[in-house]
């Protein structure tokens, strides 16, 4: 988490940086679990070796092919980031309604709305049955 250089020299405010660096963390997981699609079935793998037995050419090979079809798929923070959450947008907010427009020609418009599409499915559980 990188905590070894923190900017404050009180412990309760450091201690509140570490707590909202870690709540991102796990939020980033859960929406990368959320927003998975189910791997194909590589054509080009071998069936019999595993992945962590295979030369490093056949390892990366596998991977890149696995970016190709999902770069969010297991995507590190940085590509989260860029690809959908540092976005320029310009944002209107109207009585009953907000829209947020996005320039037409920004490469990443398909993932931020798969992001957005499979977010608004997802069940939220009914806290009060509880």
């Amino acid at each position: 988490m990188c905590c070894d250089r923190l900017s404050d020299h009180r412990y309760m405010a450091n201690l509140f940086r570490v707590m909202m660096h870690s709540v991102a963390a796990n939020l980033l997981v859960r929406i990368r679990q959320i927003v998975e699609i189910v791997p194909e079935i590589d054509q080009f793998a071998n069936a019999e070796i595993p992945l962590e037995a295979q030369s490093p050419g056949g390892k990366r090979r596998h991977h890149t092919r696995r970016r190709r079809r999902d770069p969010l798929g297991e995507g590190h923070a940085c590509t989260w980031r860029t690809h959908v959450i540092k976005v320029a947008c310009r944002v209107i907010v109207r009585t009953r309604r907000v829209r947020v427009q996005f320039s037409s020609s920004w490469p990443w418009a398909n993932h931020l709305k798969r992001v957005a599409d499979l977010l608004s499915g997802y069940a939220r559980p009914d806290l009060n049955s509880a």
